[in-house]
């Protein structure tokens, strides 16, 4: 879960990177790279200048690059999200990505047919009038292809956000899932509902945070006897607390218990176990 969400995140950085960088094109996922370099590359064909073997090159070399940079970043979503994805999540969402996925083959055709036209262009070898026509035929046709990429982009601009959604969504359950918390006051055991567990654990973390070398626990006992001292376990290890810690863990801990149910009178002794 966590390598896809990092995968995920580091797509949607990228995006707002090259966002900021591409002003031609907007509302475009993390193909804006791709499609401004394509813009540009179609800006610099004009049919009937002198100045077209310059621009032709420009273009061709410009397809190239966009094409090496296109088949590292579809090898990226056919091979390692994807496999991740079915790993992960579940099958609608797999079936969406696949129907992305399913258009590469014509992408990668489009491009390959792109360099073909212009090398054509670059030859020599076409009569003026024919060149003139595959001149014209090849601009719209990259035009088109432009336009084919935004929409896969947009698609899968939402189809990453919605994964993300979701992933945050199975991250926090399991995280409530997997995470035990149990308080007792007075020898009472406190029943806890989700939410004042979930409660107690962020006012525990709180205090431990505050806390010298505590740090990130996976198992946590905090006591608090009947003389009002306290004692606290981080992982094994207890947590050395002087006068004022001791005085302020007290009181907010008194504090955070006195309305809950089943909490009858003042604080006299407490037990709180957290395991995650």
């Amino acid at each position: 879960m966590e390598n896809l969400l990092k995968l995920i995140d580091a797509l949607i950085a990228e995006h707002k990177e090259v966002k900021d960088r591409t002003y031609l094109l907007e509302n475009v996922s993390n193909d804006t790279t791709l499609l401004s370099d394509l813009a540009k590359a179609r800006k610099n064909f004009v049919s009937g200048r002198l100045d077209e073997a310059r621009n032709l090159q420009t273009l061709e070399e410009t397809l190239i690059a966009i094409d090496i940079w296109l088949k590292k970043h579809f090898s990226l979503e056919e091979n390692i999200l994807l496999k991740t994805v079915k790993s992960q999540l579940d099958q609608k969402i797999v079936d969406s990505l696949n129907s992305l996925l399913f258009e590469h083959s014509d992408l990668r055709a489009r491009m390959e047919h792109s360099k073909k036209r212009v090398n054509e262009l670059i030859s020599g070898s076409l009569a003026p009038n024919i060149w003139d026509a595959t001149a014209n035929d090849t601009s719209v046709y990259i035009n088109h292809t432009v336009e084919l990429l935004q929409t896969h982009a947009e698609r899968e601009n939402i189809l990453l956000s919605e994964m993300r959604k979701n992933l945050k969504t199975k991250k926090t359950a399991s995280g409530t899932a997997e995470r035990k918390v149990s308080l007792s006051v007075n020898n009472k055991p406190i029943i806890l509902e989700e939410f004042v567990e979930g409660y107690v654990y962020h006012i525990t973390g709180g205090i431990l945070a505050s806390l010298k070398d505590t740090g990130a626990f996976k198992t946590m006992a905090l006591d608090i006897d009947d003389t009002g001292d306290v004692k606290i376990t981080v992982n094994g290890k207890d947590v050395r607390l002087s006068f004022f810690p001791v005085e302020l863990v007290r009181n907010t801990l008194a504090g955070m218990v006195a309305n809950f149910k089943g909490v009858d009178g003042k604080l006299k002794t407490l037990a709180l176990r957290i395991e995650q």
